[in-house]
């Protein structure tokens, strides 16, 4: 059974329920079962063709006298609302209506979404930041990230920001938020000894062989990860002053490199002198 549109109004017919299958007792109005056609809601932009308006009907038996089609039209800052209704009515007074929207944008930009940023590892990813203009309270701001990943130190946020009205997605933007690591680890000398010479100059100390320094000496940090560091030992020369008293020039790297591939040197610069000459 299908009602046709005879100038506003919908004008029942009823076909005899030979099954009994469907029917619905006088006095139920069973909602679900009523209006057939009712078309979802629809976000258009100024300019665009209205839809046509639809054929509404019923499956189920009921003691309808018509359907009334009325329309309602409301203006905003942000365009046009258009509001369809179709109202059942029964012939003991009943009614029921259903509604389809029609908005009519003015324009889809009107969202601004926060500029594409690069920060680095270790500083506060910044919270979405966002505003909507006056007499825009209608509309809903979603927002949803995907993370990718680059390495241990690196990533970058997509960013999505979902504009919707109704419940329909009238934009979306996105924004990118760029994680790196350029900064290398910082290696700090801790001996109290050493910490006496941080810039330039030579230490003296006294030994034979490899000087006695060790990675227990320095200190390594980094913003994003737990570096690597390695010590190595270079002999610059070695003399003897006077006829008895040999030393040694030693050159001293600390090498530490983050998970990003960051690298720092510490250097230092050591004048040996055997503690025990030959006589």
């Amino acid at each position: 059974m299908r009602f046709f549109v005879l100038s506003s109004i919908f004008l029942v017919q009823f076909a005899p329920d030979v099954s009994g299958a469907g029917s619905i007792v006088d006095g139920e109005f069973g909602d679900s079962l009523l209006l057939r056609g009712v078309p979802p809601t629809v976000i258009l932009s100024q300019g665009d063709p209205l839809p046509e308006w639809p054929e509404i009907w019923v499956e189920e038996q009921v003691n309808l006298t018509a359907i009334v089609p009325t329309t309602s039209h409301s203006y905003h800052n942000w365009g046009e609302k258009i509001e369809r209704s179709w109202t059942a009515i029964k012939i003991d007074g009943q009614t029921h209506t259903q509604n389809q929207v029609i908005v009519l944008l003015r324009s889809r930009d009107f969202f601004q979404r926060p500029a594409d940023t690069i920060i680095q590892c270790g500083q506060g990813v910044p919270s979405p930041d966002y505003s909507l203009p006056d007499d825009y309270s209608d509309f809903k701001i979603s927002v949803a990230e995907k993370v990718t990943h680059q390495g241990t130190c690196c990533y970058s946020i997509r960013r999505i920001y979902n504009i919707s009205l109704l419940g329909n997605v009238v934009n979306r933007d996105s924004q990118i938020i760029q994680v790196v690591d350029d900064t290398p680890p910082v290696i700090s000398m801790i001996h109290p000894l050493f910490r006496l010479y941080p810039d330039a100059g030579e230490v003296p100390m006294f030994g034979n062989g490899l000087p006695e320094i060790s990675l227990a000496d320095v200190e390594v940090s980094d913003n994003c990860s737990d570096p690597e560091i390695d010590i190595q030992y270079e002999k610059i020369s070695e003399d003897v002053i006077g006829v008895i008293r040999p030393y040694q020039r030693w050159k001293v790297r600390f090498l530490a490199r983050d998970q990003a591939a960051n690298k720092s040197e510490f250097t230092l610069d050591i004048l040996q002198y055997d503690p025990d000459p030959p006589r």
